[in-house]
């Protein structure tokens, strides 16, 4: 019975001492891995899905410098992932008020 019993013990401890070891060695993954901490990034909420228009007013009314922007480099996420975006204007380097 003492046999039993050590073996029990000894094939429990192996079985938790392995999948100790098999979790600790994966990374969890929280989802911002996508985040570049050197970048100013701005949240667009919308009501729903769609194709939106947001002008030069409404994105210095949000706070953005356009002076100092270059629209070629805006960038859209949604849920960690780029999205495809069209700039207006951004031919020219810069973000006038015609542009969008």
């Amino acid at each position: 019975m003492k046999e039993v019993r050590l073996l029990y013990f000894t094939c429990s401890v192996l079985i938790t001492h392995y999948a100790l070891l098999t979790t600790q060695s994966y990374a969890q993954r929280f989802g911002n891995e996508w985040i570049n901490y050197q970048q100013t990034y701005f949240k667009i909420p919308v009501a729903q899905k769609g194709i939106y228009r947001i002008s030069t007013a409404e994105l210095r009314q949000a706070g953005l410098d356009l002076n100092n922007v270059n629209p070629a480099a805006l960038q859209l996420f949604f849920r960690g992932q780029e999205q495809a975006i069209f700039v207006q204007g951004e031919a020219d380097g810069r973000m006038d008020e015609g542009d969008f």
